[in-house]
């Protein structure tokens, strides 16, 4: 069983009400509906939501690796045969 601490806290009396009204619509105790927000709040600050992912070639040119244009792959192939061949 977790160790529980009994603490007193002071809020805004409109949002202690708000909380005990949805607290009972969820038929949760008040301190179970506060502890879960409080979990909730810090694993947001923990753990931000990811925000929209990016295509990767446009994140290249965040990191300075010096490459002004992005080759194709059928380029790069021949490169990479002709290195190979020696030519």
């Amino acid at each position: 069983m977790k160790k529980l601490i009994r603490t007193t806290i002071t809020v805004p009396e409109h949002i202690y009400k708000q909380a005990k009204v949805k607290a009972s619509l969820v038929q949760e105790s008040f301190s179970a509906y506060v502890t879960e927000a409080l979990y909730e709040k810090i694993n947001q600050i923990i753990n931000p939501p990811l925000e929209k992912k990016m295509d990767p070639q446009q994140t290249l040119g965040v990191f300075s690796f010096g490459i002004k244009k992005i080759p194709s792959r059928k380029k790069l192939y021949e490169t990479h045969i002709q290195r190979k061949l020696g030519r």
